[in-house]
């Protein structure tokens, strides 16, 4: 690992150690049980966001009054609500990006998740809480955009009646800068784009380096991986489970993969490694249809 990339993980490592200082014991618990499975820029996310939720509700929330956060417990987070979360959302809109704060609620689902799937937790109040919509987000910027346009194009066409030339000029300009503003914001589109490339990417190497059953695959939950030892475990009838070995480029693109997946957590089987990303099963564990088909259709590009 070159000696830039450790020292950048060094110092997340370092922020999250000092968040979690502030924090309840069950977020220590969190990031224990993780670390192997998450970056350590992913594990400072999840902090900072956990942070700031009990944070809030310190402030806000009658019952979590007069207390420090560290003294929390997983019976305290019992008595938050849906209607809770979605206070808690709205606030961060206030301040925030629409993408932004969907990061933020997806880190803190995914420790009410942790926790519920584990039998420590009864329930997930974000899991029914009111996500913010990308689309409104990006619509209003349009909005914005369109009418710093026009308002520029009138104040520059009442300035320069008398030179035609020096309008048009200006008017190309002004495109030119409108055009490269839309395309900023067909970014976050791009980068989701490409990350479920990544995630066929990463299938068909696992199927082609290891040899496991399809079937197997389908079932791999992102505990599974040691990606500091490089391996995965896989869970075999008649005790025949066993870790398998991944090469160092196939472990790069799931550290890759896993960095870029934590900003677009689906909460219908958030433990999945791979999960469905469109259409009516959205979030739900890719199957082994899904799977076969992503194979077959990676190898026959290969012919």
């Amino acid at each position: 690992m070159p000696k830039y990339k450790e020292e950048q993980e060094s110092r997340y490592i370092s922020r999250t150690v000092a968040i979690l200082s502030e924090l309840p014991e069950f977020c220590t618990v969190f990031y224990d049980k993780n670390q192997t499975t998450f970056l350590p820029k992913t594990q400072y996310d999840y902090m900072r966001a956990m942070r700031s939720f009990l944070t809030y509700q310190q402030q806000s929330h009658p019952y979590f009054n007069d207390r420090e956060l560290a003294d929390y417990t997983l019976d305290d987070l019992e008595h938050l609500t849906v209607k809770d979360a979605n206070n808690f959302i709205e606030w961060l809109q206030q301040t925030m990006s629409v993408s932004s704060v969907k990061t933020r609620i997806s880190c803190i689902s995914s420790i009410f998740t942790f926790f519920a799937r584990n039998g420590q937790l009864t329930g997930n109040p974000f899991l029914f809480a009111n996500r913010p919509d990308q689309g409104t987000d990006v619509n209003n910027a349009m909005k914005n955009t369109n009418k710093e346009y026009l308002a520029g194009i009138t104040e520059k066409v009442e300035k320069h009646k008398s030179t035609d030339k020096k309008i048009d000029t200006n008017i190309d300009t002004d495109l030119n800068a409108d055009t490269n503003r839309n395309q900023t914001l067909s970014a976050k589109k791009k980068q989701f784009d490409d990350q479920y490339g990544l995630r066929d990417e990463i299938i068909s190497q696992i199927v082609k380096e290891t040899g496991i059953r399809i079937s197997e695959l389908a079932e791999l939950n992102i505990q599974d991986f040691d990606l500091r030892n490089q391996r995965f475990y896989v869970y075999r009838t008649k005790q025949r489970s066993t870790w398998i070995t991944m090469s160092e480029e196939l472990t790069d693109l799931i550290k890759r993969y896993l960095e870029e997946r934590s900003a677009y957590l689906f909460e219908k089987d958030a433990e999945a490694m791979f999960l469905v990303t469109i259409g009516r099963y959205k979030g739900a564990r890719l199957g082994v249809r899904s799977i076969e088909r992503i194979v077959s259709t990676i190898r026959k590009r290969q012919l």
